[in-house]
């Protein structure tokens, strides 16, 4: 009588969860290192938001094409009108929201930023009941509420360190950031069926990339960006390639592998990947208050992500 052993279907299915989760894991890592290389960048105050955002966009943008091209080969017909939906909700998602965002990490710290910007499936529920016909979860509002405590708290913890009054205004553009990102969301839902995501990543990120350098360069010379200092270049290489291109296709790896609800979940160790690099790297401090406040706005964005 033989051995028992796993099914090859089994050690395949096995393996498949385990690259899942490896990529989600990576993934959420190479996110969480955006608002500290955004930091970074600002440090010598030769940057601004907006030129730092071009660059990262303008250096993205030849990746999204190449993938963007692959991919239309592969899809069904792709019809002008679902071209533009896609490159408008790109534009919502990729330039206004990150702008927003960008803007906010002049005010406020790392840790702020990311746990704001995590809170965003909740707008994501709430607006989809009000606007888009979808059922409202039964934990939303016990989740919700805490979670923004949570904030509130990280918020006065801010509160003791700001001297310019900068973090309401801070607060509010990740905030603006967070709501616009959770419409791009609700509108992508359906176009994401229609195209699959590698191709729709590909052309909501190039739309983004030329609608934000056209804007910038309207009004800006090229040697603006191609004169930035080599420090700045290198950030923004590294926020294009390593905070952009590579984990949002890890993402959609593992969304196929092991599913939303894993990725979510995997996707809750982003902020206490961004924390302990603002701690460590930035010396952004970290003390009673942030970390009772980051372990309640993680409980609530768990609680929500139950059924």
């Amino acid at each position: 009588m033989s051995e028992r052993s796993p099914s090859a279907a089994t050690r395949t299915r096995d393996r498949a969860d385990l690259a899942g989760i490896a990529a989600a894991v990576v993934g959420a890592a190479l996110f969480s290192t955006k608002p500290v290389l955004i930091k970074f960048a600002y440090a010598d105050g030769s940057v601004d938001a907006i030129t730092l955002l071009a660059l990262r966009l303008a250096m993205s943008l030849p990746f999204y094409l190449a993938i963007g091209l692959f991919a239309v080969r592969r899809a069904a017909t792709l019809s002008p009108r679902l071209l533009v939906a896609i490159m408008a909700n790109g534009l919502l998602g990729y330039f206004i929201a990150s702008l927003l965002d960008f803007i906010a990490l002049e005010h406020i710290t790392a840790q702020l930023e990311r746990l704001v910007l995590f809170t965003y499936p909740i707008f994501v529920v709430i607006l989809g009941a009000l606007f888009f016909d979808q059922p409202l979860r039964r934990l939303t509002l016990p989740a919700m509420f805490v979670a923004y405590a949570g904030l509130a708290i990280v918020f006065v913890g801010n509160l003791r360190h700001d001297t310019g009054g900068g973090i309401l205004f801070g607060t509010a553009l990740v905030t603006g950031a967070a709501f616009c990102f959770s419409l791009f969301q609700l509108f992508g839902r359906k176009l994401v069926g229609e195209v699959g995501a590698t191709l729709y990543t590909s052309i909501a990120m190039s739309s983004a990339a030329i609608g934000l350098c056209g804007y910038f360069l309207a009004s800006n010379p090229v040697a603006t960006l191609t004169g930035a200092p080599a420090p700045v270049l290198l950030i923004a290489f590294l926020l294009a390639i390593f905070a952009t291109v590579i984990p949002s296709y890890l993402v959609n790896f593992a969304l196929g592998r092991i599913g939303a609800d894993g990725t979510a979940v995997i996707g809750n160790a982003g902020p206490l990947f961004t924390i302990a690099m603002s701690a460590a790297l930035l010396g952004e401090p970290f003390g009673l208050l942030e970390a009772t406040g980051t372990a309640l706005v993680i409980s609530g964005m768990v609680l929500f992500s139950r059924k």
